[in-house]
């Protein structure tokens, strides 16, 4: 397969295969006649939620992330099963992870999480007007455990990213996102 810089894959093999992503080695024949190793990553499609209440709160969740040890705040997100359209996974990960709905929303498009290492295909979503809703019915215990709901006024947004206290560049590249339709939201003047 001819790569969009002219190199050619010669040889693809499985390194490692988990539930919510597979590693790749690919062998590669480059236009300098070399040959090199890349281990690249397929992850499951995801949606990354970036909600605004009717209020103009920001809907986050503090989620505990094993790899960083660390309880992080972030836009709500989620993968997006082969059966659901990309707004459908995202009205449910809302629900599950915030117990949130909302009336009106927006897909901002697609983002690269990672463009070296990982392909995926990962969109941010707008969701405007939200409203609390009741929980699912049966709640993922993981979820349940590790996942609390936080509201972030709008206008306190930029202060927490200069504080450091929202350090997820998926969360950061989602809200990158929202911020270029900022004046589609209804934000206070501050």
């Amino acid at each position: 397969m001819e790569k969009k810089d002219g190199s050619s894959v010669i040889a693809s093999r499985v390194a490692l295969e988990a539930p919510h992503f597979t590693v790749f080695c690919d062998t590669l024949h480059l236009k300098n006649g070399r040959q090199r190793e890349r281990f690249w990553i397929s992850h499951k499609p995801s949606v990354r939620i970036v909600c605004v209440t009717k209020n103009n709160e920001l809907v986050m969740v503090r989620e505990f992330k094993y790899a960083s040890d660390e309880f992080v705040l972030a836009v709500p997100a989620g993968t997006w099963e082969p059966n659901e359209t990309c707004v459908e996974a995202g009205q449910r990960e809302l629900r599950e992870e915030a117990c949130f709905t909302a009336e009106n929303w927006l897909d901002l498009g697609p983002y690269f999480m990672a463009a070296t290492l990982i392909k995926q295909d990962s969109r941010v979503l707008l969701a405007q007007e939200a409203i609390p809703c009741t929980p699912p019915d049966k709640p993922d215990a993981y979820e349940k455990e590790r996942i609390t709901p936080v509201l972030v006024r709008l206008a306190d947004v930029s202060a927490i990213i200069r504080e450091d206290s929202l350090l997820d560049g998926q969360t950061l590249s989602a809200l990158l996102k929202a911020f270029a339709y900022w004046d589609c939201l209804k934000v206070p003047n501050h």
